[in-house]
């Protein structure tokens, strides 16, 4: 589209940083719909192909379990860091170079990841340990993650109608979702005989797609301002280091157990990095974290309610997977049972996309907690004998609910975020 169309007041930015609306042709918005699907599930991959294959990751690499939880560290710290300077980021740089700078870091993870497997670098000239190559892949996907979960939620906005904006939006977040389940349905067909060349491989040719999709057809573009401080790199300092060493302390304390002495450390660098970060922000005129929006009943009932859904909904992969990967079931035996999940997943998101109505959001949490209440009990009288098809009706129904609570649960955080940031401008005027 081009720079010189000049937008009606409709058609403007929500906000600095996000693209404007314009009222584009059914044949253009059909095509933002897909890139945006393609691009919402290619973000879902980065974690999802991780946790599929890390044993055999470690495998390859020749790892003990807490050298594998390093890579899923890397990943993790950068995940949690990046989210909290996207906002300004896409605020002063702009869509456009925000989405080509997301999609050439994916790039760089994907390479490093197929240069790892496919074992170039196994040669006596070439002194890089592949172990490090690979951490520092991992924390590049997950920085990559994060941006691409916002770009394919933009691509899908601009592919609904403007009275369908919220379902954009429940698409969105719903295809994060999507990311375990597919991996693990996909990844014995690729990484046939433990070989993960091809998985890798598969990754870089999402990334050179999604690279390709989004310079063909660009999101509209917006406003864009100076918003960065210098006050923000000394808060983000604290709050990054104390974000990293809470995922060393829930990667590692899980793997080496929770009273292993050194965790302390880490845990103490969480609880100072984080407290001193929110007490700067607290006392900033222009923060870069909304620590008075956390602080409000709407929000904190919002993020009470998801983290209880988040434990409720542990019980699908900690629960019945982890049980049949203890029994010895690999990713090839769990095929179909894996495509079950998708298949719940699938239907949930389509029936929550048209039925979610902004008046009502209680009660489908209300009826997603009684569908894991269901299947969760019948799964009580699970034991050593137990095959995977005897979980495919319990856990249907708790895929299913996992999707189908996120549009009402994501709607209600939106509309409570904007009555708080009312509220805000009400009194600060």
């Amino acid at each position: 589209m081009s720079n010189e169309y000049q937008f009606k007041p409709h058609e403007q930015p929500i906000m600095v940083g996000s693209p404007a609306n314009p009222d584009h042709p059914a044949r253009r918005k059909v095509f933002y719909l897909l890139i945006g699907i393609f691009v919402g599930l290619t973000a879902s991959f980065q974690n999802g192909l991780l946790v599929a294959n890390l044993t055999q990751i470690q495998g390859q690499l020749g790892l003990t379990p807490a050298e594998g939880g390093w890579i899923s560290v890397s990943y993790n710290m950068t995940n949690a860091c990046i989210t909290v300077l996207l906002y300004k980021i896409r605020q002063q740089f702009g869509m456009s170079l925000f989405s080509k700078i997301t999609l050439s870091f994916l790039l760089a993870a994907t390479s490093l990841q197929w240069l790892i497997s496919s074992h170039l670098l196994d040669t006596p000239n070439i002194s890089i340990e592949p172990y490090y190559l690979e951490i520092v892949a991992r924390g590049l996907s997950g920085m990559v993650a994060s941006g691409m979960t916002v770009l394919g939620l933009f691509y899908c906005l601009q592919g609904m109608p403007t009275v369908k904006r919220t379902s954009g939006l429940i698409l969105g977040f719903g295809l994060v979702q999507f990311g375990i389940p597919l991996s693990r349905v996909i990844s014995p067909y690729l990484a046939i005989d433990g070989q993960l060349e091809n998985l890798f491989l598969f990754q870089f040719g999402l990334a050179l797609i999604c690279f390709g999709l989004i310079n063909i057809l660009e999101l509209p573009p917006g406003n864009t301002e100076k918003v960065f401080e210098k006050l923000d790199f000394v808060s983000f300092g604290f709050f990054a280091s104390g974000l990293a060493a809470l995922a060393v302390v829930l990667v590692q304390g899980r793997i080496l157990w929770w009273t292993t002495p050194w965790l302390v450390y880490p845990l103490m660098i969480a609880i100072v990095g984080i407290s001193i970060a929110l007490w700067i922000e607290t006392h900033r005129k222009n923060p870069m974290l909304q620590v008075r929006w956390m602080r409000s009943r709407n929000i904190i009932a919002f993020m009470v309610t998801g983290a209880v859904m988040r434990i409720l909904l542990s019980e699908q992969n900690v629960g019945a997977a982890g049980l049949l990967a203890n029994l010895g079931y690999g990713n090839d035996q769990l095929v179909t049972f894996y495509a079950v999940i998708i298949a719940a997943s699938a239907l949930a998101l389509i029936i929550s996309i048209f039925s979610t109505n902004a008046m009502d959001l209680r009660r489908p949490v209300i009826f997603a907690v009684a569908l894991i209440a269901l299947g969760s009990w019948m799964d009580v009288g699970v034991s050593i004998n137990s095959a995977p098809y005897m979980f495919y009706l319990s856990q249907f129904l708790i895929a299913f609910a996992a999707v189908y609570f996120m549009g009402p649960l994501v709607l209600k955080g939106f509309c409570g975020l904007l009555a708080v940031a009312l509220h805000i401008l009400l009194v600060f005027q």
